[in-house]
């Protein structure tokens, strides 16, 4: 069974949940919506998290968690179902 792992990535000038199969180069990508007013000097690309003390970056986290939530969620799901493509979950 394929590891998934869920990052946050740009892609084509676009803000986007990556989900790469562990030792793989394959890659899928769902574009982040509904961020507010997001500040990419204050992304930190280790944490996963926009790094600055205002409402938007504690939005625009929000955002992102209960969208990576979502996916893992799934990824979890399909995994102990031992579904073994994966392909269009993102």
């Amino acid at each position: 069974m394929a590891d998934i792992l869920l990052s946050f990535q740009v892609k084509d000038r676009r803000f986007s949940l990556c989900a790469t199969v562990k030792g793989t180069s394959k890659r899928n990508y769902k574009e982040v919506q509904n961020l507010v007013s997001p500040n990419f000097d204050c992304w930190d690309k280790k944490t996963q998290r926009f790094n600055e003390p205002t409402d938007e970056a504690i939005q625009n986290n929000n955002v992102l968690r209960v969208m990576k939530e979502r996916y893992q969620y799934l990824i979890d799901t399909f995994t102990s179902l031992q579904v073994k493509n994966y392909k269009g979950l993102i």
